[in-house]
């Protein structure tokens, strides 16, 4: 599912219409909108326009690495000012296009960032199975180490039985 955000319902019906052939698209005219279909529905991706009335993109932005942070960002600016868009990168942004921008390109971000939300929750998946996999190893070693010494006690106590045993022979045959 892809949420697109922005004040320009043009710019958002000519989105929706061009990524709805691979991608659910859902529509936001603001900030705010786009906050209560987030707290409503999973998305995959967010594509948002960086400066609107009220909260910007970069609020969202925000937001949404707080509280969705399996959840991929890309934002649109039709002010091309590389400053902007390299905050929005560093802030967690996947990418930042400027408007209008092509629509071949705007797909092909979309892609990469799916593919790359996959990659980071198979990476997330995959340490949880390795921490499991490293809690259960140490249990089972615990628990060898606990045989382990049991092992040597009883080794320790035949020794010693067989010792007793030898000087009691010792004694009852001079």
């Amino acid at each position: 599912r892809v949420l697109i955000v922005d004040d320009s319902p043009v710019v958002r019906k000519q989105f929706a219409d061009h990524l709805s052939r691979r991608h659910a698209c859902s529509e936001a005219a603001s900030v705010m909108e786009a906050f209560a279909q987030l707290s409503e529905t999973e998305f995959s991706l967010v594509i948002t326009d960086m400066i609107m009335p009220g909260l910007s993109g970069i609020e969202l932005l925000r937001k949404i690495i707080e509280t969705h942070p399996y959840t991929a960002v890309i934002m649109v600016s039709g002010v091309n000012q590389p400053q902007r868009a390299l905050d929005a990168v560093r802030l967690g942004a996947f990418d930042c296009l400027i408007k209008p921008c092509d629509l071949d390109v705007l797909e092909m971000a979309v892609e990469r960032a799916l593919e790359r939300r996959t990659l980071m929750r198979n990476a997330r998946q995959y340490k949880l199975d390795l921490e499991a996999r490293n809690a259960e190893l140490a249990r089972g070693k615990a628990e060898l180490e606990r045989l382990q010494a049991q092992i040597v006690h009883s080794e320790k106590m035949a020794s010693l039985g067989q010792l007793a045993a030898g000087i009691a022979h010792e004694l009852n045959n001079p």
